[in-house]
């Protein structure tokens, strides 16, 4: 179980260190009041506000939520527990089974 733990809390460090260098920096969204040497009308600013705020917000969307992050780092660890542990519980409900339907004779 530690060792569980302990390579779910080493998932976590890494994405966490890997999102801070890979994340955008926050856009720089423009002041309604700026007109860029009146190039855009404040109507142009808001729509542009409204574009990046949309693209900021679907992107966000797209990445994993803390269950898929914690769904993929005990995948492999449940996959080798199983592996090793499965065949042994069977054959022991299997030689259970066996033994009660042999008593019920």
């Amino acid at each position: 179980m530690e060792e569980a733990l302990a390579a779910i809390r080493g998932i976590f460090a890494e994405q966490e260190s890997s999102q801070r260098k890979s994340e955008p920096a926050e856009p720089t969204l423009l002041d309604k009041d700026t007109d860029i040497d009146g190039l855009l009308s404040r109507e142009a600013v808001a729509a542009v506000n409204s574009s990046v705020s949309r693209l900021t917000e679907n992107m966000r969307k797209l990445t994993p939520s803390l269950e898929d992050v914690v769904r993929e780092a005990l995948r492999p660890v449940l996959t080798s527990w199983v592996n090793e542990n499965l065949p042994d519980m069977i054959e022991r409900m299997v030689q259970a089974e066996i033994a009660r339907v042999i008593r019920g004779r």
